[in-house]
C-alpha cells in the first residue's frame, strides 16, 4: 500500500510534464502537430513509470495516474490557452482521463511486470510486445486517416519504433516469442484504440 501511494505521488510530476508537452509541442513547429496527436507515446510513458514503480500493484497506479494527470493538465493548458470556460472539453478530458485509467494501469502493470522479470521469460516478452505492438497499431490505425509528409514520418517513426522496442526490451532467446506477441498485440490494440477513437467522437472530440 505504501509503495503505491509513493508511485502515485511520483506519477503526478510526470503527468504534468506529459500533459504539458502533449499540449504545447505543436506549438514549436507545425509538423509536430502530428506527434503531439499521437496516443500511445503516453502509453509508452505509464509503461515506463510501472517499471520505476517495479512492483505490480504499485505499477498499476503509477500508470494510471500519469495518463489521468497527463489528460488533466493536457486540457487544463487548453482552456487557459482559449481563456474560455466551456463544457466540451471537460467532457472530452473525462473521456479520456476514463479510458487512460485502464489503458495506463494495463501499461503500467507491463512496465512493472517487465522490470520485475529483467526481460526474461514469457511474461516479460508479452509486456514488451504489449508496448511494440500498441505502438504498432496505431502507426497502422492512423496510415488510413492522416495523410501529408509530415504526418507519414511521424508514423513511420511510431511503426519503427514499434517494431524495435520488443527486441530491445527481452532476452535474446525471447525474441521470436516478442515478435509473434507484437503481432497479436498489434491487431489487439489498434481495434481497441479505434473503438475509443470513436467512442470519444460521439461525445465531441474533434482531434487527429
Amino acid at each position: 500500500m505504501r509503495r503505491a501511494l509513493l508511485a502515485a505521488l511520483a506519477a503526478v510530476p510526470l503527468g504534468v510534464a506529459l500533459g504539458s508537452a502533449g499540449q504545447l509541442i505543436d506549438r514549436v513547429h507545425d509538423g509536430l502537430m502530428w506527434a503531439g496527436a499521437l496516443g500511445v507515446p503516453w502509453l509508452v510513458v505509464a509503461f515506463a513509470a510501472g517499471a520505476v514503480a517495479r512492483e505490480r500493484a504499485a505499477g498499476v497506479v503509477a500508470g494510471a495516474v500519469t495518463i489521468v494527470v497527463g489528460t488533466g493538465t493536457y486540457y487544463a493548458l487548453h482552456v487557459a490557452a482559449s481563456m474560455q470556460l466551456r463544457v466540451a472539453p471537460v467532457v472530452i478530458a473525462t473521456g479520456w482521463a476514463l479510458a487512460g485509467i485502464a489503458c495506463g494501469g494495463v501499461f503500467g502493470w507491463a512496465g512493472a511486470e517487465w522490470r520485475r522479470r529483467r526481460g526474461e521469460g514469457l511474461a516479460a516478452a508479452a509486456a514488451a510486445a504489449a508496448i511494440g505492438g500498441a505502438l504498432v497499431g496505431e502507426a497502422l490505425l492512423l496510415s488510413r486517416e492522416w495523410s501529408g509528409r509530415a504526418a507519414e514520418a511521424v508514423l513511420a517513426a511510431e511503426l519503427v519504433a514499434g517494431a524495435l522496442l520488443p527486441l530491445l526490451l527481452v532476452r535474446r532467446r525471447f525474441v521470436v516469442a516478442a515478435v509473434a506477441l507484437t503481432a497479436v498485440f498489434a491487431v489487439a490494440m489498434g481495434l481497441a484504440e479505434a473503438e475509443v477513437r470513436a467512442a470519444l467522437r460521439d461525445i465531441g472530440w474533434r482531434g487527429a
